[in-house]
């Protein structure tokens, strides 16, 4: 019978996976206790943030069931994006697929293109480029090219009392 190899990447991720010495089932454990974030779950099993990827943690938030698995559609990628404002990582985990093909479902369900990592911007929030200080220096009463003021002549600050007889 013939072995089968693990690619360099696959042994690597085991190698990682084994040396931080966090198992799938102690986070579930932890999380089946009580609700954790990924911070404090690092804590509680006493290793740093690092050695628990998001989309591990994830899947077991999933399988502690704090949030319930869906279908892998369009639909749903959209859904859960869109309104109920999960991460790409949780949504990947909720479906059983991973990121990029949430990704892409999201795109093919006329969602159009994923805006980025993590969480979708909130209803009414203000994006970059339409606000914030810059946006309101530009709008403002500024004419274009206005640099540094340079200073009047004599004439001009005559001219501009009024009391110039020419």
């Amino acid at each position: 019978m013939a072995r089968t190899r693990k690619t360099a990447g696959r042994a690597r991720a085991s190698q990682r996976a084994s040396s931080n010495g966090v198992t799938d089932a102690e986070m579930v454990a932890a999380l089946k206790k009580r609700m954790l974030g990924h911070s404090e779950l690092a804590k509680e099993l006493d290793v740093p943030l690092s050695a628990i990827p998001s989309i591990r943690y994830c899947r077991a938030l999933v399988a502690a069931g704090q949030y319930e698995t869906v279908p892998a559609t369009s639909a749903q990628a959209k859904k859960l994006y869109n309104n109920e404002r999960n991460r790409w990582e949780l949504i990947a985990a909720r479906m059983g697929t991973t990121v990029a093909h949430v990704k892409q479902l999201y795109a093919d369900g006329d969602g159009g293109t994923p805006r980025g990592p993590g969480r979708p911007p909130k209803e009414g929030s203000k994006t970059r480029g339409a606000s914030g200080k810059r946006a309101s220096v530009k709008s403002g009463s500024a004419k274009a090219g206005s640099g540094p003021r340079r200073a009047r002549t004599r004439a001009e600050r005559q001219a501009a009392r009024g009391s110039n007889p020419s």
